[in-house]
């Protein structure tokens, strides 16, 4: 039968219109062999178009319906279920470049759960959507949702997915052996999580675009060491407290990763700082406190006093003035003590730093306490001491050589004496 299209129908007519199984060719080449119902394609039947596209399944309506498989000339292919000539159910699709997608359809989008296996060797298993873009007139399938990821040579994602990035909470593992469990946007880790590494380093904190941001960070290095403080952009900034391995503690600021600002720093030989820092070293005013009892207080540069300050030696020598890189320089004021065993205490001032000889003559200042109160201080030149220890050593009897003495009760002359050594420097 010749239709009006020109078409060519061979089979069986009813009431004017095809019906059972028979062949129709159109006038553009396209071709159907299959069953005939009332004048329409339904049942079983194989469709190919001019373009070398085919069809083989079941129709409905001149449509699609039911389980088919369509092949494409370009070697990809669609086996699965369709609905009103689209796919629609579970199917599985081989595109021309070898990726393969197993799952569910919806009015011919990827919608729902499937794995798809890319050519690369990637393989990703769960939820799928739909999105706003198309590839020519088909929209493109997005991860979407819960689903494993599989990256060849790479690793594996398991976690939430949104719109093709991994966004929500999610754990990567690598291939290296480095884990990362936490929070994810865009793709990359943003918000609290933690990360293991295959070394044995443990960041626990809040990210931002895979770095360390935005509020507290522990890091437990495979050292041995730890921090607790502060990040910002993937840097300590703030207060922290950071314990190292062999014992060493410092608890203060930081600053792009540097100690910096005001921090107290404990050294496991006893040694104790505590004062300012600048770019992770000793810098401005502090007080350092020796483990064998020695104390540095002024202004530091580089962990040694610098410009004025204060030295108190353990055994009470005292110095105070100016220093350059702990090395006494321009006018200063020293001060030696000396206990003897009746328990009082001789103080040498000298008004020269650098050297113990001046030419002002050297006082001794001698003092006397019971119960812990000042009852007697003696002042003379450092030469008389001298000589009259070297004639007590011949004649125990012998006077000797005149004291100025005072009765000291609530505040002692010292001070009046150290006024005026200062007056004279």
């Amino acid at each position: 039968m010749l239709y009006s299209d020109e078409g060519v129908y061979i089979g069986n007519i009813k009431d004017g219109l095809a019906h059972g199984k028979r062949k129709y060719t159109w006038s553009d080449g396209s071709i159907y062999v299959g069953d005939w119902v009332d004048g329409d394609k339904t049942g079983k039947g194989l469709f190919i178009q001019p373009s070398g596209d085919k069809y083989e399944g079941e129709f409905f309506g001149n449509r699609r319906h039911g389980n088919g498989t369509q092949t494409y000339k370009n070697g990809g292919s669609y086996v699965g279920n369709w609905k009103n000539d689209k796919k629609d159910g579970r199917g599985i699709e081989t595109l021309a470049n070898g990726d393969v997608f197993n799952g569910c359809w919806s009015n011919d989008f990827v919608y729902g759960y499937g794995v798809f296996r890319f050519a690369n060797g990637d393989v990703y298993t769960g939820n799928w959507t739909c999105s706003d873009v198309f590839d020519g007139c088909r929209s493109i399938a997005l991860i979407h949702g819960f689903g494993v990821y599989r990256y060849a040579n790479v690793g594996v994602y398991i976690g939430i997915w949104k719109k093709h990035e991994r966004d929500g909470l999610g754990i990567m593992s690598w291939d290296t052996g480095d884990v990362f469990y936490g929070c994810w946007s865009n793709g990359l880790a943003h918000g609290y999580g933690v990360y293991r590494s295959a070394n044995g380093d443990v960041s626990i904190g809040n990210w931002k675009t895979w770095k360390m941001d935005d509020g507290r960070a522990i890091f437990d290095w495979a050292n041995g060491d730890v921090f607790d403080g502060c990040m910002s952009n993937g840097l300590r900034h703030g207060f922290g407290v950071y314990r190292f391995a062999n014992g060493d503690v410092y608890i203060g600021n930081w600053k792009k990763d540097k100690m910096d600002g005001t921090g107290i720093m404990s050294w496991v030989v006893g040694d104790v700082f505590d004062g300012c820092w600048s770019n992770g070293l000793i810098h401005g005013y502090g007080v350092y406190r020796y483990a064998n009892g020695d104390v540095d207080i002024g202004n530091f540069r580089s962990k040694l006093l610098h410009d004025n300050g204060k030295y108190t030696h353990s055994n009470g020598t005292i110095y105070e003035g100016d220093w350059v890189d702990k090395k006494v320089t321009e006018k200063g004021l020293k001060i030696w003590t000396l206990q003897n065993s009746h328990g009082s205490t001789s103080l040498q001032i000298s008004n020269k730093g650098q050297s113990e000889v001046s030419s002002l003559s050297p006082l001794v200042i001698k003092r006397e306490y019971m119960q812990g109160v000042l009852i007697v201080e003696k002042i003379r030149p450092y030469s008389e001491v001298t000589h009259n220890n070297n004639n007590n050593n011949n004649n125990n009897n012998k006077k000797q050589g005149a004291f100025s003495a005072k009765k000291a009760k609530k505040s002692s002359c010292i001070w009046a004496i150290l006024k005026t050594i200062k007056a004279i420097i």
